[in-house]
């Protein structure tokens, strides 16, 4: 860490506070300082297709959610007793069929490292409307708390009043190596990709090239590189895109959705976490469900008809 965060993260590991580092602002919903970089890594200053193996004390805060033992998706860590990941990886399935593996680093073997978890609740956002891809963020509720050690740490998440997602996102995972169409398989350890976002318009006119004729919601965010090759892929659904600012990392998007993996001009959709900040530190600091419709930007923007049918292109 650098020489000051040190003591601002330790300033900020109350639950709830609200941190602000230059033009940058963080909240902490955990009860240890969040983001934290593990000493000596180099990845931030140089499903995944194209990317590079990882051990997950560079990536703490990621999770593999097991169904019926297997990884079925990702997820992150951002309180001891929850995590957030992608509705439609839990929609309509009971909590009993889940794990969550906290600490995971292959999910073939025993590492060592791992703390397993049985799901005692599934939040999915009340605007969540399966299969579209609205509102796609759930938060998961675990049955015991995370101890907190080098490989399993809680993500910042952003302040919605003072930031948008840009720059360069990191992407961690156990999905796929391809298309499963063109042989791809699941990578068994965690993998990471280094992925440029997107404004929303930008996304839309590279879609539109590759002749697919789409709108995104305020609540979408889009990463990708122009000429593909690195990108998310099945199985890192639900994963966290995070950030970084001096030395913390800070989740800006849930992965949602793709056409294909890693094609040109078909960056990845996420859902972009500054847009439901209220509704999460309601859920978890209250328990209870809010009303539908009560975050702003969240509701269906009536020209978003498309992903549903292309996800799987």
């Amino acid at each position: 860490m650098g020489r000051s965060t040190m003591l601002i993260a330790t300033a900020c590991s109350l639950v709830f506070l609200l941190c602000s580092q230059g033009v940058w602002s963080m909240i902490n919903l955990a009860d240890t300082p969040c983001g934290k970089i593990a000493r000596g890594s180099r990845r931030f200053h140089q499903r995944i297709l194209g990317g590079s193996e990882v051990h997950i004390s560079e990536f703490p805060h990621s999770v593999s959610l097991r169904k019926d033992g297997e990884h079925f998706c990702g997820g992150v860590l951002v309180h001891k007793h929850y995590v957030l990941t992608a509705a439609h990886c839990v929609h309509n399935r009971p909590p009993k069929v889940w794990q969550v593996a906290v600490g995971e680093q292959n999910t073939v073997k025993l590492d060592g490292t791992e703390q397993l978890m049985e799901v005692e609740q599934i939040i999915e956002h009340p605007d969540y409307i399966y299969p579209k891809l609205l509102n796609d963020i759930a938060i998961i509720r675990i049955d015991k708390p995370v101890i907190w050690n080098k490989m399993a740490q809680p993500v910042c998440l952003p302040d919605p009043l003072r930031r948008t997602a840009k720059g360069l996102g990191y992407l961690a995972g156990w999905g796929y190596d391809n298309e499963s169409k063109k042989g791809g398989v699941p990578t068994e350890t965690l993998h990471m990709a280094r992925i440029p976002i997107l404004e929303n318009d930008v996304c839309e006119s590279w879609l539109m090239s590759q002749g697919k004729s789409i709108s995104l919601a305020p609540t979408h965010l889009c990463a990708g590189h122009e000429f593909g090759a690195i990108d998310g892929c099945q199985a890192d659904s639900g994963g966290g895109l995070v950030s970084v600012d001096d030395d913390q990392l800070l989740v800006v998007g849930i992965m949602s959705a793709g056409i294909g993996c890693g094609r040109e001009k078909m960056p990845g959709l996420y859902t972009r976490v500054e847009k439901f900040i209220p509704w999460i530190q309601s859920e978890i600091k209250g328990g209870a469900r809010i009303k539908r419709g009560t975050d702003q930007d969240s509701r269906p923007n009536p020209k978003f008809h498309w992903w549903d049918q292309l996800a799987n292109e």
